[in-house]
């Protein structure tokens, strides 16, 4: 489990750490702000990109028309994006994160990062065949993610305190249940020492 990572092979990948998912009064915005792992991961991101490892924002986008949206019908009623429009306040990374001109940004429409995105090629012709991944919500865009990049094979690490944006039971099923049979879970501390 504490095999090292080499930072020239290893991605960071953050997800959906935008504004609109900060602000509000919402059950998940109120998690998110709450929580840390905003500032957890801007940590992780630092020593990450010092060590040579790539930066990948991943940015939860729609179209202001909503053209590239869909409502389909879902036990919890039909789903209605919630997705920031392009380029507005909300869709901008949360103030702690602070990309840097090297790090790349993908624009995803759906919940998964690799689906409709070029994310993939990106990785790969950058040599990357490891990913760390946290974000937000764990249970949504996160797990998604951690499950296709698995499905790419590239080897997952998942930062259970740098993920968030849900209720305790979910986030504990996700980190002790699903993520520990697709990827190794560590905190953003020990992922940062993996690339040492």
């Amino acid at each position: 489990m504490a095999e090292q990572l080499d930072p020239r092979h290893t991605a960071v990948v953050v997800i959906d750490m935008q504004r609109g998912a900060f602000e509000g009064d919402s059950e998940r915005s109120r998690l998110l702000r709450g929580s840390g792992i905003a500032e957890r991961l801007a940590e992780l991101v630092r020593v990450a990109r010092v060590r040579g490892a790539m930066i990948v924002y991943v940015l939860n986008s729609r179209r202001e028309d909503g053209a590239d949206q869909v409502s389909l019908p879902v036990q919890a009623g039909p789903t209605t994006s919630g997705r920031p429009v392009e380029r507005s306040p909300g869709w901008e990374l949360v103030e702690s994160l602070r990309p840097e001109p090297s790090d790349h940004r993908v624009i995803k429409r759906r919940r998964n990062a690799f689906y409709g995105t070029d994310l993939d090629l990106q990785l790969r012709a950058r040599g990357i065949t490891t990913v760390i991944v946290g974000g937000q919500r764990t249970t949504i865009g996160v797990e998604s993610t951690v499950r296709d990049a698995n499905d790419h094979d590239y080897a997952v690490v998942v930062v259970r305190d740098g993920c968030g944006g849900v209720p305790d039971d979910e986030q504990a099923w996700a980190m002790e249940r699903i993520f520990p049979g697709i990827a190794r879970v560590v905190t953003c501390g020990e992922a940062a020492a993996l690339l040492e």
